[in-house]
C-alpha cells in the first residue's frame, strides 16, 4: 500500500455553504480617503477611531454603512501605510457602474479586512499594487464585476469569504507569492470561481468553485499547492493549469464538469497530480496537453480495471487523453466526514452508553473502519456505533474516535464522555404508628440502597441516635421504640452516598398515654372490694351481737 503523501480529506460534493449574510442597519458614513500613516493617524483622531496602529492595537473602522454613488470611485481608499488597521462588520452597497471599489488598498501593509458585506461594486475588495500580509475573512463580496482581486501582493491570506455570482471572477490573484486562498465558497462567477495569474508559491485549498465556466483556473508560473478543494458542474473544466508548472494538485474532487475534471495545457509542466477524485466529466476525467506530469493514485469513474489482489488499487493503468495513471483508485479515496461532529456526553452512573456516528462519504466510498482509544472500556459495533463494555465507574473519559480507510486516510474527533451520580439512594421505610405508653416496643425497620456507597444515621426529634462510618452500597437497620412516655416522636433516616447524594425518610411514631378509665380501673376494683369487706365485717359483728 503506498503512502499518502498529504494528511487532507477532501471535500463533498455537496458542501454546505455559508447563506448570505443578513445586512444589519448601521451608522451611515461616507466615502474614507487616508494616504500614509500620518493621514491614517489624523483620520483615526477626527473620527474617534479606535487604536494606535500598532501591531497589538490596530485602528479599527467598523460598523458603517457605505452607499457610493457614482463619484468618489472608492467607499474607503487606504494607500501608502504600514499602520496595523482593521476594517469588518461594514456593509457596502456599490453604484453597479465601472469603475468603482468598495474597498480599495494600494501599497498597503498589514490590514484585516473582516465580516464585510460588499456589492454592487466593479471591484468588491481590491488590493492592486505592493501590498503584503493581507487578511480577508468572513466577507460576502457577491454580485460585483470581481469579487476579491489581489494583485502584486505577498504573505496574504484570503480565507473564509463568499464570492458568489460576479460578473467575471470571484477570487483573482495576479503576480501574488506565498499566499493562501483557503475554505471560500465561489460558486456562479460565470469565468471562474478562483483564478490564479502569473503567481507561484500559493495554497489552494478547502475552497468549493461550482457552476462557473471554470472551477479553480491556474496560468502561467506555478509552484502552488492545490489541495482539497471541490469543482462542481462547471460549463469547461473543474481545475484548468495553463503553461502553469510544478505544482502539487491533491486530494481534489472534481465532479460532473461538463468537459475534463482536471486539465494541464500548455506546457503546464512537471505537475504532481495524485489521490484525487475525478467523477463523472463528459469529456474525459483527466486531460495532459504538457510534459512531465505524474498522475498516480486518483479515483477516475470511468476506469473499468480489476483489483483481483484486493489492494483496492487496478490493476492495470487507466490511460486518458494524452497519459495514464499507472496505479488508479478503485474507490474514492477520501475519509467518510461526520454528518454531526461528536461533541462531549453525559450520562448517569448505572447506565450504558451508546454513540452512533453518521458519515457523510463520496461513492463509491472505500471500506473504512471505526476506531476508538479506550478498547478496554468501549467496543465499536458495525463500524458505526461505541458502546460501553462495562457499567463505567464515576469519572471522566477521553474518546479520540477515527475512521479510516484503505487508504490510510481518516477522520478523527477528540470528546469527552463524562459519567456522574446525582441520584440519591433508595430508601425503603415502614409507615407511621400510633401506640400506648407501656405497650410492647414495635421495631422500625428501613432499608437503604445505592450503586454508590453510602452512610446512614437515623435521627429522633433531630438529635442523632446511631449512625455509619463505613460506606456501603446496601444497609438493613432496625431499631425498637420505647415506650415509656407519652408524646410524638420524629424518627428520620438519611442516607448519604459518596457522591453527596442525600435521601431523607420520616417516620412518626405517637405513644400515647393510657385512658384515664384503664388507669383507674384498678384503684376502682381495690376500692369495691373493700367496701365489700368492710359490709361483710359490720353484718358479722352484728350477728354475734344478737
Amino acid at each position: 500500500m503506498p503512502n499518502v503523501l498529504l494528511d487532507c480529506t477532501s471535500l463533498n460534493v455537496v458542501k454546505n455553504s455559508k447563506n448570505s449574510e443578513k445586512i444589519i442597519a448601521n451608522e451611515p458614513h461616507g466615502p474614507i480617503v487616508i494616504n500614509g500613516d500620518a493621514n491614517f493617524t489624523s483620520t483615526a483622531l477626527a473620527e474617534g477611531w479606535t487604536g494606535t496602529g500598532s501591531v497589538q492595537e490596530p485602528y479599527i473602522i467598523e460598523n458603517y454603512d457605505f452607499v457610493l454613488g457614482f463619484t468618489p470611485i472608492s467607499s474607503v481608499n487606504i494607500s501608502h501605510t504600514q499602520s496595523h488597521f482593521i476594517i469588518r462588520n461594514c456593509n457596502f452597497q456599490g453604484p453597479l457602474a465601472t469603475p468603482s471599489y468598495g474597498i480599495f488598498l494600494d501599497n498597503v501593509t498589514n490590514a484585516q479586512i473582516i465580516d464585510n458585506v460588499v456589492t454592487g461594486y466593479s471591484h468588491a475588495v481590491t488590493i492592486p499594487i505592493t501590498s503584503s500580509n493581507i487578511f480577508a475573512s468572513g466577507n460576502n463580496c457577491s454580485f460585483n464585476s470581481y469579487g476579491i482581486y489581489l494583485h502584486d501582493s505577498e504573505d496574504s491570506t484570503v480565507i473564509n469569504n463568499i464570492c458568489n455570482g460576479n460578473f467575471f471572477y470571484g477570487i483573482f490573484l495576479h503576480t501574488c507569492e506565498s499566499s493562501s486562498v483557503i475554505n471560500n465558497i465561489c460558486n456562479e462567477d460565470p469565468m471562474a470561481g478562483i483564478y490564479i495569474y502569473n503567481c507561484s508559491f500559493n495554497t489552494v485549498s478547502g475552497n468549493t468553485c461550482n457552476d462557473s465556466d471554470f472551477g479553480i483556473y491556474l496560468q502561467e508560473r506555478g509552484s502552488h499547492v492545490v489541495t482539497s478543494n471541490l469543482c462542481a458542474n462547471n460549463s469547461n473544466c473543474g481545475f484548468f493549469f495553463d503553461n502553469c508548472d510544478l505544482n502539487t494538485i491533491a486530494n481534489n474532487t472534481s465532479i460532473d464538469n461538463t468537459m475534463y475534471g482536471i486539465t494541464l495545457q500548455n506546457m503546464a509542466d512537471f505537475n504532481n497530480v495524485q489521490w484525487n477524485a475525478l467523477i463523472n466529466n463528459p469529456g474525459d476525467d483527466a486531460s495532459d496537453f504538457s510534459s512531465g506530469n505524474v498522475f498516480t493514485y486518483n479515483y477516475y469513474s470511468d476506469y473499468s480495471g480489476v483489483d483481483a489482489n484486493q489492494d483496492y488499487i487496478g490493476d492495470t493503468s487507466h490511460t486518458f487523453l494524452f497519459n495514464s495513471d499507472s496505479y488508479p483508485l478503485m474507490y474514492v479515496p477520501f475519509a467518510p466526514e461526520w454528518v454531526t461532529i461528536p461533541k462531549d456526553q453525559i450520562i448517569e452512573f448505572g447506565n450504558n452508553f451508546e454513540y452512533n456516528f453518521q458519515f457523510l462519504t463520496l461513492e463509491p466510498s472505500a471500506p473504512y473502519e471505526l476506531h476508538v482509544n479506550d478498547s478496554a472500556n468501549f467496543v465499536v459495533i458495525n463500524d458505526e456505533m461505541i458502546q460501553s463494555r462495562i457499567t463505567l465507574p464515576v469519572g471522566d473519559y477521553p474518546l479520540d474516535v477515527n475512521t479510516t480507510n484503505a487508504y490510510g486516510y481518516y477522520t478523527k474527533e477528540i470528546f469527552t464522555l463524562a459519567v456522574r451520580d446525582t441520584t440519591p439512594p433508595i430508601i425503603t421505610h415502614p409507615d407511621d404508628i400510633t401506640i400506648t405508653v407501656g405497650d410492647e416496643g414495635p421495631q422500625l425497620e428501613w432499608t437503604l440502597s445505592d450503586l454508590s456507597p453510602l452512610i446512614y444515621s437515623l435521627l429522633r426529634n433531630g438529635t442523632e441516635i446511631s449512625s455509619s462510618t463505613v460506606p456501603t452500597t446496601a444497609v438493613y437497620f432496625s431499631t425498637t421504640i420505647e415506650t415509656y412516655t407519652s408524646g410524638v416522636y420524629n424518627y428520620t433516616m438519611v442516607g448519604v452516598d459518596i457522591w453527596g447524594n442525600v435521601a431523607t425518610d420520616m417516620v412518626l411514631v405517637a405513644i400515647q398515654p393510657i385512658p384515664f378509665i384503664d388507669a383507674m380501673l384498678p384503684w376502682l376494683l381495690v376500692g369495691v372490694i373493700g367496701t365489700v369487706v368492710a359490709i361483710v365485717i359490720v353484718i358479722t359483728i352484728r350477728k354475734r351481737r344478737k
